[in-house]
């Protein structure tokens, strides 16, 4: 690893080729010891519990709703893009070409409550391999730029809880492949995501690896688990939120970027208006 760093209250920050993961906690199994899912999901709930209390907030989950979901590639998406947003947010911004592409820091820190999400980019992870049970915990997908609006069409009764929480603006993005490369062109950037938001209780994955894990590995996280996780976990967590957003129906452009964003990105490029229908109100 490159660098490592304690965060109070936080984790491990682990740092390799300029990305990130915040490990905060770790479990291995004995050899030939597999937790059912029961016992999976009890531990995850009691470190969940301890994470919030360390961090002042209220634990309140639906033990029967815990879900452990086996790893797959999210969907790609092929839905119409909404965005809400308010009168002075369109004529101020979006009207001058000027859009906001928000990092998981941004995010899990924002000030305004309607966006704010403190759990983007966590997940609790159990790798299972021929003998053993690896259970993590940690936020990651730092390296990502996001921009985010909803499948849910105005007309559409459900979007009434967009409108009164976001806006009731809208720009309508159909054809989101040429946007896309739009914005990877003018950033350049390589690769991006476009996929629905998964919501679940508590965002447990279970991946299944041909890996070897030994008890007398002393780092939280090591170089074949960090490279595991970047590869092939983190697209994944940038689509998974917790149960109780899933009124906002969320769609998302994520875009790949070569090391961790520490702000967003502020674009200035009217051309993309030439792939939105503003739906003014």
């Amino acid at each position: 690893m490159d660098k490592q760093l304690f965060k109070s209250l936080e984790g491990f920050l682990i740092t390799k080729n300029n990305k990130s993961i915040l490990a905060q906690a770790k479990s291995l199994t004995k050899p030939g010891s597999f937790l059912s899912e029961e016992q999976q999901k009890n531990y995850f709930l009691a470190v969940q519990q301890y994470l919030d209390s360390i961090n002042g907030n209220v634990s309140n989950y639906d033990k029967d709703n815990i879900e452990i979901t086996k790893y797959s590639e999210p969907a790609v998406s092929n839905d119409v893009f909404y965005k809400y947003v308010s009168k002075k947010t369109l004529n101020k911004y979006i009207k001058n070409g000027i859009f906001k592409f928000g990092n998981l820091v941004h995010y899990q820190k924002a000030q305004n409550n309607k966006i704010k999400d403190e759990k983007e980019g966590h997940t609790h992870l159990i790798i299972e391999s021929e003998d053993k049970q690896l259970l993590q915990s940690f936020y990651t997908g730092y390296n990502y730029l996001i921009f985010c609006g909803s499948y849910m069409p105005p007309n559409d009764p459900r979007s009434k809880y967009l409108k009164d929480n976001f806006g009731t603006c809208v720009i309508k993005i159909a054809n989101t492949k040429s946007f896309r490369r739009e914005i990877q062109k003018h950033l350049n950037i390589k690769s991006s995501l476009y996929r629905r938001i998964e919501y679940d209780e508590m965002k447990i994955l279970k991946y299944n690896a041909n890996a070897s894990f030994t008890d007398t590995d002393p780092q939280i996280i090591n170089d074949k688990t960090f490279d595991l996780i970047m590869k092939i976990i983190s697209p994944s967590i940038l689509f998974r939120k917790p149960i109780y957003y899933s009124e906002e129906y969320e769609l998302r452009f994520a875009f790949e970027t070569q090391r961790d964003q520490k702000k967003p990105i502020i674009l200035h490029n009217k051309g993309l208006l030439d792939y939105i229908e503003i739906m003014e109100k």
